[in-house]
């Protein structure tokens, strides 16, 4: 378990890679989710299709494009979701 947290760092960096893509973002894995993308008046959204609901995200733009980065079988789509974040800190050494 010790090594739980510095696994994870190395593997969220392997995805980003991965993707080629910036490693700024909270990552949340949904990939047995239905989904879709779909853009109206300029504003792009993902559509997530949890159960029997639907929730819908406004996708982040850069540079006029929204950010939806594809590689291979996977894609990662960069939006805004409001959540709660768990910030994960080192200790400072015992002495």
């Amino acid at each position: 378990m010790r090594k739980a947290v510095p696994e994870y760092i190395v593997a969220r960096n392997n995805l980003f890679r991965y993707f080629d893509c910036p490693d700024s973002y909270l990552v949340r894995t949904m990939t047995n989710t239905e989904w879709a993308v779909r853009t109206e008046e300029g504003i792009s959204f993902l559509t997530l299709f949890i159960e029997d609901t639907r929730a819908e995200f406004v996708v982040v733009r850069k540079d006029n494009a929204p950010l939806v980065y594809q590689s291979g079988e996977y894609t990662m789509v960069i939006a805004i979701d409001c959540i709660k974040i768990a910030f994960v800190l080192k200790n400072e050494s015992e002495q």
